[in-house]
């Protein structure tokens, strides 16, 4: 598995996350809408939406790190 983070982390990671906030992120990063788009599709104004995403994408990037998301392995050294 990846050093990275394991997929059951980041499954447990967005199953925490509300379903509103599931969609926001969705539309945004794996649909690639604008968020204008999203703000029409959402009912809710664009500023609001790009400022939910920043948290929630800040937020998800802080509870990886404590996961251990994004730490590498050490390398062995060679002797001289």
């Amino acid at each position: 598995m990846s050093p990275l983070m394991r997929a059951d982390q980041l499954h447990a990671l967005l199953r925490d996350l509300t379903a509103d906030d599931r969609t926001l992120l969705e539309c945004r990063i794996v649909d690639g809408w604008q968020y204008r788009d999203i703000a029409a599709r959402l009912g809710a104004e664009r500023d609001v939406l790009a400022d939910r995403v920043h948290r929630l994408r800040t937020d998800l990037r802080r509870k990886a790190k404590a996961l251990g998301a994004g730490e590498r392995p050490a390398q062995p050294t060679t002797a001289l």
